[in-house]
């Protein structure tokens, strides 16, 4: 027997369909279903059946289930202790993350942490919103920080809601104003993101009061807005963690743009069977992470 068979099958059986575990495994249907019918005729018993429009594990399914659950997690564990032996490294917990959380609230999250746990060693690896899921899905990472693509078979918590906000240099002239309209940015340039959910956010906001923002910067990072801003190039709308010391030193000003309350959700991904050390992590980061930076 394939080993694959087995995570392929516990795929189909967390996914509900053949054709979303297909997506997730990067393989195509036929493939998934030719597997699926390996393992059936392997032990000689049905595993799935379908029941309308979902799909419903048999008893014999159920044992197979588990079986596949124990199989992934040893899989797992032999990687680990492998990892283990070829770094040199007893104890490491690796997070996968885009850029700005591990620039932002992953730090102070780690001081914390290791003044309790100085003999964990933490690695961090840079992905996009899709590869950090399957990341922490494929064992390549413990925890994995995310604002979509999130999986069913992955536990998330919710650490914060991070507000987009709109800043200024000190010497811009609508730095001096209490209450700026929406109409006010048509013509400003604006520094923003050139793509992704925030970006198209922003643009939906705009869109909603008949508005289109004329004269973008666009770019790629928050470093870059915050430096437009502070350089007093553009305005800039940008994630309040990655310009709150900024604001608290008075070297950029938080406009007040008239009912501007666009956020979205943070979540720290992790598999259900998640042991020591990388649960010490977890909660280190869930701990820092919703600490407000309103205050």
């Amino acid at each position: 027997m394939n080993t694959a068979w087995l995570l392929t099958f516990r795929r189909v059986v967390e996914a509900r369909s053949f054709t979303k575990a297909s997506d997730d495994l990067f393989i195509s249907q036929p493939a998934v279903s030719q597997q699926v019918r390996h393992l059936e005729q392997f032990f000689g018993a049905k595993l799935i059946q379908q029941a309308g429009r979902e799909l419903q594990l048999t008893d014999a399914g159920a044992y197979v289930y588990e079986l596949a659950g124990r199989v992934e997690q040893e899989i797992r564990s032999t990687r680990e202790r492998l990892d283990a032996l070829v770094n040199g490294s007893q104890r490491q917990v690796t997070i996968a993350s885009f850029p700005a959380p591990l620039l932002h609230f992953v730090p102070p999250a780690l001081r914390v942490f290791w003044t309790e746990h100085p003999e964990i060693a933490v690695k961090t690896i840079v992905r996009h919103h899709a590869e950090i899921t399957e990341a922490v899905k494929i064992g390549d990472a413990d925890l994995g920080i995310q604002t979509r693509h999130l999986d069913s078979s992955l536990e998330a918590v919710p650490c914060r809601n991070e507000r987009l906000i709109c800043v200024s240099s000190p010497s811009h002239p609508l730095a001096r104003r209490p209450t700026i309209q929406p109409e006010d940015l048509v013509h400003e340039r604006v520094a923003t993101f050139a793509t992704g959910i925030f970006r198209n956010d922003i643009d939906s906001w705009f869109a909603e009061r008949g508005l289109n923002l004329q004269n973008l910067m666009e770019v790629t990072t928050l470093e870059e807005i915050r430096v437009a801003a502070r350089e007093n190039l553009a305005i800039g709308i940008i994630h309040l963690y990655g310009v709150h010391q900024d604001i608290a030193e008075g070297t950029l000003i938080h406009l007040n743009l008239r009912d501007f309350s666009l956020a979205r959700p943070f979540y720290v991904i992790h598999r259900k069977d998640i042991t020591e050390p990388a649960s010490w992590v977890l909660r280190a980061l869930i701990d820092v992470a919703s600490e407000s930076l309103e205050e």
